[in-house]
């Protein structure tokens, strides 16, 4: 048990400093050897629990996801209505990447790697199936994959755009990014424009005309 908790602490301690060097430095100027020193640990404990820098990114990205889908499930409540709870979720991504640039430079760089994005689509897919699969009961999970590809490569456009063009605004283009998503997932149109706009609203976020 004490080994455990041990081993527990040393990884929390190799995440919290990574976090903090990636957001303070970007995750390109960040090197294995800062991580250790600021996690004050060895250079054979950091190998224990990671193979490289890309590993401890895939981690951290991994929680922050499922942090946001926690998140959204707790402002949710009970709610049935799965267009308000999918938009809470991507929502409250947008905003983290909208107000802090360095964030928004993480989640292009985990875009942009093989094996994070595979992490992310296999839950993403799963996610979504149980989500939307209401509305077309005749998709598989091979089905939902491909859609929830699609769903990333907006959303990397989207990061892209907020990092590359000083004019973007990103909050303004929600409302129609997140019907677009759904949309790419199936939801018919009609289910799509209550469930958003109360999102919207819960978040403080520019709603969807019409």
């Amino acid at each position: 048990m004490k080994r455990q908790q041990h081993e527990e602490e040393v990884r929390g301690r190799i995440i919290f400093a990574a976090r903090r060097l990636f957001i303070a430095r970007g995750f390109a100027n960040t090197t294995i050897r800062q991580i250790i020193s600021s996690a004050k640990i060895t250079t054979g404990s950091l190998y224990h629990f990671f193979k490289n820098k890309e590993e401890i990114l895939k981690f951290i990205v991994r929680e922050v996801f499922q942090s946001s889908a926690d998140r959204a499930d707790h402002l949710a409540g009970k709610t049935e209505d799965v267009v308000f709870r999918f938009a809470l979720e991507i929502g409250l991504q947008i905003k983290v990447i909208a107000r802090n640039r360095p964030v928004a430079e993480l989640y292009r760089v985990a875009y942009h790697s093989h094996s994070i994005t595979k992490l992310l689509m296999e839950n993403a897919a799963e996610r979504n199936q149980e989500l939307f699969g209401q509305f077309h009961p005749e998709w598989n999970c091979e089905d939902f994959y491909f859609r929830s590809l699609a769903v990333k490569g907006l959303l990397q456009d989207t990061v892209g755009a907020r990092l590359e063009d000083a004019e973007f605004q990103i909050l303004a283009v929600s409302p129609q990014l997140l019907a677009h998503c759904l949309g790419i997932l199936g939801v018919p149109p009609e289910r799509i424009q209550r469930g958003l706009n109360r999102a919207l609203r819960k978040l403080d976020l520019p709603v969807r005309p019409g």
